[in-house]
C-alpha cells in the first residue's frame, strides 16, 4: 500500500477518534447538565417556590433564587456535600458584599437604606442605590473572590454566604467572566436592601 495512503488512513483515523470522544464528552455533559436541572426542579418543588428571579455560577454547581410571592431567598449548591439554604427575607439584618475578602458594600436594617433607596430613585440605577450604601471598595486589577453574605435574626444559623465569582487565580476585573458575576453581586445585593428597607417601613 503507498505510504501517502497509508498516511491519510492514519489522519482519518485520528478525526474520527477525536470526533467520537468530543461527541461523548458532549453527550456527558449534557446528561450531568439535566441531572443537575432535575435536581434543582425537586428542591424548587419541595420548597414551593415560586421564582422571580435567579442566578447561576458557569459551572451550573451553585444557584440563588428570589420568590417574591412569600419573599424567601433560596440557595442550592450543588458541589460536595450538596447543601440548600432558605431565608425568610424578613429576617434579614445585615447585608454585605466582599470582594477578595474586602467589603465593598455593606447596608443592615436601619436608617442608611433609605438614604440608599433615595439615591437609586434619584439616579435610576444600581451604581445610585450603591452610593446611597455605606462601604468601600478595593482597586485592584484583578480578583478570585465575589461573595455576597447575608446575616438573619437567628440564633442557630444567623450567617448565609453566596459565592458569584470563585477562582483559584486572580482574573482581570476587565474579564467577561468578572464583570458578569460582579453586575449579578451588586443587582442581588441591591435587591436585599430593598427588601431590608420595606420590612423596615412594615414595621
Amino acid at each position: 500500500m503507498d505510504a501517502k495512503v497509508i498516511v491519510l488512513i492514519i489522519i482519518l483515523l485520528c478525526v474520527l477518534f477525536t470526533w467520537f470522544v468530543n461527541r461523548l464528552k458532549k453527550r456527558s455533559k449534557e446528561k450531568e447538565f439535566e441531572k443537575k436541572q432535575n435536581k434543582i426542579r425537586s428542591i424548587l418543588d419541595e420548597h414551593q417556590f415560586t421564582v422571580l428571579r435567579r442566578f447561576s455560577t458557569p459551572n451550573d454547581y451553585h444557584h440563588i433564587f428570589y420568590d417574591d410571592e412569600n419573599k424567601r431567598i433560596l440557595t442550592i449548591h450543588l458541589s460536595e456535600p450538596e447543601k440548600t439554604e432558605l431565608i425568610n427575607t424578613n429576617k434579614i439584618i445585615h447585608c454585605e458584599l466582599f470582594e477578595d475578602e474586602s467589603s465593598i458594600i455593606k447596608s443592615s436594617r436601619g436608617p442608611q437604606i433609605g438614604g440608599a433607596i433615595v439615591g437609586g430613585i434619584i439616579g435610576g440605577s444600581t451604581g445610585a442605590i450603591i452610593g446611597g450604601l455605606s462601604g468601600e471598595s478595593k482597586q485592584t486589577g484583578a480578583a478570585r473572590i465575589i461573595e455576597l453574605r447575608i446575616t438573619v435574626d437567628e440564633i442557630l444559623k444567623p450567617l448565609f454566604k453566596f459565592l458569584f465569582l470563585h477562582r483559584y487565580t486572580p482574573i482581570e476585573k476587565t474579564s467577561t467572566e468578572y464583570q458578569k458575576a460582579m453586575n449579578e453581586a451588586l443587582e442581588w445585593q441591591s435587591l436585599v436592601a430593598v427588601l431590608m428597607y420595606r420590612n423596615r417601613n412594615e414595621q
